[in-house]
């Protein structure tokens, strides 16, 4: 969707709901929440983006497993259990 599309749905929601002033209210603290939360990555410990990079630079090394091989992998094993 493009942002014109999501600002006029928006625009939209908000005239449709001009009466109820909860879900105004509630839509505004959102949008002023969003505005102001900081980046996720300074939240993380140093432990946690240690892992992030590591994980990072495993990709660029091409040392991953899609997630194809894996749901196949897990797949063979609980029907070898089962047979």
């Amino acid at each position: 969707m493009k942002d014109i599309e999501i600002q006029l749905n928006l625009i939209q929601l908000i005239m449709e709901n001009k009466g109820n002033s909860l879900f105004l209210q509630k839509l505004a603290d959102y949008a002023h929440k969003l505005m102001e939360e900081q980046d996720w990555w300074d939240d993380l410990s140093e432990t946690q983006k240690n892992f992030v990079h590591k994980s990072a630079q495993q990709i660029d090394e091409g040392k991953v497993i899609s997630n194809a091989v894996v749901r196949e992998n897990i797949k063979h094993q609980i029907l070898a259990r089962f047979s």
